[in-house]
């Protein structure tokens, strides 16, 4: 049997069902693709998000040991006067 001795409307048939489970076949993989890359995308989000927050710790960190410095030059420099030190 060869495809050249089917009648025109068998052949568009065949050819319109290799279509159709191609088309099925693609849409399934752009569908698991896009699945893998929501999955990827989450993580990324929670990562950045881990970051920002470590980045925002460091920095509360730092301003709060430059306090400490400031207070601890400024109880050198006037730790012998009271009302300087009270300023």
């Amino acid at each position: 049997m060869n495809i050249s001795d089917l009648r025109i409307g068998t052949r568009l048939t065949l050819l319109a069902a290799f279509r159709l489970i191609a088309l099925t076949l693609v849409g399934l993989q752009g569908w698991r693709a896009l699945g893998a890359s929501n999955v990827r995308s989450a993580a990324a989000l929670e990562k950045a998000s881990r970051l920002e927050s470590s980045v925002d710790t460091a920095r509360t960190a730092q301003v709060h040991f430059k306090i400490q410095i400031q207070e601890w030059k400024n109880s050198l420099l006037r730790g012998n006067d009271p009302v300087a030190l009270e300023k």
